[in-house]
């Protein structure tokens, strides 16, 4: 059993009795959320996906679609307004090529607002584990963005846990720049 089936059975184990759930983010924030998780990815569709593309999909993300073919995380229920993290499906990562122009390496595989986490092709298809970027809706065309050194199940992992935050910038923020 892999660590990406046991944080999500884990999260799933905690909706059962209340779909919607307390989450706490940096400086105080609290949030009530719920999540959605779509059916499940046919490994016919994902055939048919990286034959159009020629993109090579890792095997955690894979493992993800063939039980969820995306999901809606930590879906603010207050009103708000605040953005759910969006984990890509299929349909979702071609419909967005089919919108934004991006380097012909990188194809997305999550969202939140103005962020996009993308798999570099490049990086998946020479064996490496750390193939996740991420890149501002804004960033230039060619840009990468940066390089989050992680793989999927460890960026999900991670964000179930840090309950939705932008757990890889903690290590920017210390005692001389953290405004209190």
């Amino acid at each position: 059993m892999n660590n990406l089936f046991l944080t999500l059975t884990s999260l799933k184990e905690r909706l059962i009795n209340t779909p919607i759930i307390k989450g706490q983010r940096e400086l105080g924030y609290l949030f009530e959320c719920s999540f959605v998780f779509h059916n499940a990815c046919t490994e016919e569709r994902i055939n048919e996906f990286t034959e159009e593309t020629a993109f090579k999909i890792p095997q955690d993300y894979r493992e993800f679609l063939l039980i969820h073919d995306g999901a809606i995380l930590f879906q603010d229920e207050s009103g708000r307004s605040n953005p759910s993290w969006i984990i890509f499906g299929i349909d979702d990562i071609i419909d967005y090529l089919n919108i934004h122009h991006v380097p012909e390496h990188l194809y997305p595989i999550a969202a939140y607002g103005q962020t996009v986490i993308f798999v570099n092709g490049d990086r998946v298809n020479e064996g490496r584990e750390d193939y996740l970027f991420d890149r501002s809706i804004y960033d230039s065309i060619d840009s990468e963005g940066e390089d989050i050194k992680l793989n999927f199940e460890l960026f999900f992992e991670r964000l179930i846990v840090s309950q939705g935050s932008h757990f890889w910038f903690w290590n920017q923020i210390n005692s001389t720049n953290y405004s209190k």
